[in-house]
């Protein structure tokens, strides 16, 4: 992510779509967290480990859609990242 990526999704205007997006995605970033710490990884635990990933691609991508950025080739994601950071900064989980 750029400077400038970043600069732009925190000057973006606060919403309260773009803040329930952000406060899913940061929930399912916490639990794939735990389950990558898990000691003893299953098969089962394994699943949903990759089934959180995809889910917390797919909220950032909608995130920075919502933001105004382009999915095919364009900025949403880092647009995304850039207000989830931007976030969680104003919520104190940074």
């Amino acid at each position: 992510m750029t400077d400038q990526t970043a600069t732009e999704a925190t000057e973006l205007s606060i919403t309260p779509t773009a803040d329930a997006i952000a406060t899913e995605m940061h929930r399912r970033w916490e639990r794939l967290d735990e389950l990558h710490n898990v000691p003893e990884r299953t098969e089962a635990t394994e699943r949903r480990r990759m089934q959180l990933h995809g889910e917390v691609m797919g909220l950032r991508a909608a995130l920075g859609i919502v933001l105004g950025g382009t999915v095919p080739g364009g900025d949403a994601d880092r647009l995304g990242m850039a207000y989830h950071l931007a976030w969680m900064k104003r919520e104190g989980k940074a």
